[in-house]
């Protein structure tokens, strides 16, 4: 797995692995001591799948504490814009928004 640093503190972009022979394709998806040793938090709870028709836009997400979580979102087929607003206050990229 490859973790990129984002302009964001908290966000990173995780690209993975994906390994091809006769027989098909494997990836890794997760592996809890890769983002232990990265520094990433991987207390998650819930797991979802979704799939979307071109140009649909999926939702907005915000949770304040103590509802704040980690999320991780994976694109297994296509492509998607996925941007972030940030709203933290106390940081210095208050306000500004990340897409990739």
């Amino acid at each position: 797995m490859i973790k990129t640093k984002t302009p964001f503190e908290g966000l990173y972009i995780i690209q993975t692995n994906n390994f091809t022979d006769a027989r098909g394709g494997f990836q890794k998806l997760f592996n809890a001591d890769w983002f232990a040793a990265e520094g990433l938090e991987t207390d998650f709870k819930e797991f979802y799948f979704s799939v979307s028709h071109r140009n649909v836009i999926r939702g907005m997400h915000f949770q304040l504490p103590p509802h704040e979580h980690s999320k991780l979102v994976y694109v297994s087929k296509g492509s998607i814009v996925d941007v972030v607003l940030d709203l933290r206050k106390n940081y210095s990229t208050f306000g500004e928004y990340y897409s990739n």
